[in-house]
């Protein structure tokens, strides 16, 4: 009789670690990308050019929305949950340009070195 009692509680043993297991494996697993929330297209809202920018692993491009030209080109890094650092070259002034941006809800408010400040949009 002693036996078959611990027989059973090994086997329920058994069975609570394979359960525990599972929830584990179905749990998803943490993304690696620092860049999720920013990644992906945004659209300028405001301003004299309309224009999409793009945050791709770490990467920035913009491109003007009607002739898709080129207009700045760089780089990002995470500082923070909803914050990031851009650092670009504007194409037609030829210039590196640094701007802290907040991002969260959909939408992005920058700053640039020089003070001004342009907002993105979702796309």
């Amino acid at each position: 009789m002693r036996r078959i009692a611990v027989t059973l509680s090994l086997a329920a043993f058994a069975l609570g670690a394979c359960q525990s297991e599972r929830a584990q494996m179905s749990r998803p697993l943490p993304q690696a990308n620092a860049y999720q929330g920013v990644e992906g297209r945004w659209a300028s809202t405001g301003g004299p050019i309309a224009y999409t920018a793009v945050f791709q692993n770490g990467r920035f491009t913009s491109a003007e929305r009607d002739t898709n030209g080129l207009l700045a080109e760089g780089n990002y890094t995470s500082s923070g949950a909803s914050r990031i650092q851009l650092n670009f070259t504007s194409v037609a002034r030829g210039v590196q340009i640094a701007a802290n941006c907040n991002h969260g809800g959909g939408t992005m408010v920058c700053t640039s070195s020089d003070g001004s400040t342009f907002r993105l949009a979702r796309a």
